[in-house]
Protein backbone atom coordinates (compact mmCIF):
# COMPACT_ATOMS: atom_id res chain seq x y z
CA UNK A 1 0.00 0.00 0.00
CA UNK A 2 2.91 2.31 0.70
CA UNK A 3 4.07 1.88 -2.88
CA UNK A 4 0.71 3.04 -4.22
CA UNK A 5 0.75 6.07 -1.94
CA UNK A 6 4.25 7.02 -3.08
CA UNK A 7 3.21 6.63 -6.70
CA UNK A 8 0.21 8.89 -6.07
CA UNK A 9 2.51 11.57 -4.65
CA UNK A 10 4.56 11.62 -7.87
CA UNK A 11 1.38 11.80 -9.98
CA UNK A 12 0.07 14.65 -7.83
CA UNK A 13 3.26 16.65 -8.31
CA UNK A 14 3.12 16.15 -12.08
CA UNK A 15 -0.55 17.12 -12.18
CA UNK A 16 0.20 20.22 -10.14
CA UNK A 17 2.58 21.33 -12.90
CA UNK A 18 -0.20 20.92 -15.47
CA UNK A 19 -3.32 21.59 -13.39
CA UNK A 20 -2.83 22.79 -9.82
CA UNK A 21 -6.58 22.64 -9.33
CA UNK A 22 -6.69 18.91 -10.15
CA UNK A 23 -4.12 18.32 -7.43
CA UNK A 24 -6.65 19.39 -4.79
CA UNK A 25 -9.22 16.93 -6.17
CA UNK A 26 -6.74 14.04 -6.26
CA UNK A 27 -5.54 14.91 -2.77
CA UNK A 28 -9.06 14.33 -1.44
CA UNK A 29 -9.34 10.98 -3.22
CA UNK A 30 -5.99 9.81 -1.83
CA UNK A 31 -6.99 10.90 1.66
CA UNK A 32 -10.26 9.00 1.39
CA UNK A 33 -8.42 5.81 0.32
CA UNK A 34 -6.10 6.08 3.35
Amino acid sequence: MHNILENSQIARIKHNDDNGRLLAFESVAVNRTS
